[in-house]
């Protein structure tokens, strides 16, 4: 927890910490977003119209995925650039 003699360091590590925890909740939901819409996709295949939703649904999830590895990745490196081997 911060507290009034926080330096920056103690900051941005407070602040890594939270995102680091609600980065792996959002890339489970991304997941599922992907899959239903696979799922979704494949069950109308036999149907000669439709599965637009389906395939924006999937792709979507990747791209959702995408950006939260980016965000994973950017952040490690802004804890070893910032923090050095205090952050880890």
């Amino acid at each position: 927890m911060l507290s009034n003699n926080s330096t920056f360091a103690d900051v941005v590590s407070y602040a890594i910490g939270i995102i680091n925890l609600t980065i792996p909740v959002l890339v489970a939901f991304a997941i599922v977003v992907f899959m239903w819409g696979a799922v979704r996709f494949i069950m109308k295949s036999g149907e000669s119209v439709g599965g637009a939703a389906e395939r924006d649904a999937m792709v979507w999830g990747i791209i959702a995925l995408f950006v939260l590895f980016s965000i994973w990745g950017i952040l490690a490196i802004l804890q070893n650039t910032l923090l050095g081997a205090m952050g880890t």
